[in-house]
């Protein structure tokens, strides 16, 4: 027959297999992995599996209240929870977020999900997770994207950069059905139009647009042969995210108009 404690143990294991249970002191090894001390051997559990137990204990808070007297022979009390637990979830919030913040951890909890701290520089934007422009379809994809890079998971983060990407062709073919012009026209139009006449700067993004076309059709982004470049390292992933993102952002000013 299961105890309390077996059914929570059953229970953490069933979404994060590799923590063991019981869990008792912590001690910080190395940015990609924690140490826990359990009473027969120490194991060591990878970050993205502690942060996902965060996530779990969030959405398992309770309030529990002390019923009726204690009793003598079996030593507890009993219990009724209070569904009400938006003041413990808060609280826990906050003691989440003291702790990273404490240990130059560039993670924190919002809402019960743990997100990652990105540069202030494009924190910005990447807090801005709907768009609102007549493509549907764009919209979605621009979400979607902005929504998985805020993840402290690295594959999570690839899936936003090639979304991010399917994004960018998707802006560049924006008059294509509008004014019936092929891909390449619509870029150039697009480049145009938010160039203001400015020559330097219509040159400046013509580079940068056709960089940036190659750079997905050369690597797994976009295409994922064989024989094209991976992007595993995680600056990478971010370099290229945050680049393309800010043309995609100068084209949806002048989209939005």
């Amino acid at each position: 027959m299961l105890n309390g404690y077996d059914s929570l143990s059953h229970a953490i294991k069933a979404e994060i297999p590799n923590i063991e249970t019981p869990i008792q002191a912590i001690n910080k090894a190395n940015q990609n992995d924690i140490l826990w001390d359990t009473p027969k051997k120490e194991k060591t559990v990878f970050l993205y599996d502690a942060l996902d137990l965060i996530e779990f204990l969030y959405r398992h808070l309770c309030n529990p209240q002390a019923i009726g007297k204690y009793h003598d022979f079996y030593r507890h009390h009993h219990y009724v929870f209070d569904e009400n637990i938006l003041e413990e979830q808060q609280n826990f919030t906050s003691k989440i977020n003291t702790i990273f913040y404490r240990n130059s951890l560039p993670y924190k909890l919002n809402d019960g999900k743990i997100e990652r701290i990105v540069d202030e520089v494009m924190s910005e934007i990447t807090q801005k997770t709907l768009f609102y422009t007549t493509d549907t379809d764009l919209n979605n994809m621009l979400n979607i994207a902005y929504t998985k890079f805020k993840s402290p998971k690295k594959e999570i983060r690839h899936e936003a950069l090639e979304k991010i990407w399917d994004a960018f062709e998707r802006v560049k073919t924006i008059y294509c059905i509008e004014l019936s012009m092929d891909k390449k026209q619509s870029i150039e139009k697009l480049i145009k139009d938010v160039s203001s006449e400015n020559e330097v700067i219509q040159i400046l993004l013509n580079e940068d647009a056709n960089d940036l076309s190659k750079i997905g059709n050369n690597t797994q982004i976009r295409h994922h042969e064989t024989n094209r470049i991976a992007i595993t390292d995680e600056k990478h992933i971010d370099y290229l995210f945050f680049r393309v993102s800010n043309i995609i952002q100068l084209f949806l000013k002048n989209i939005a108009k």
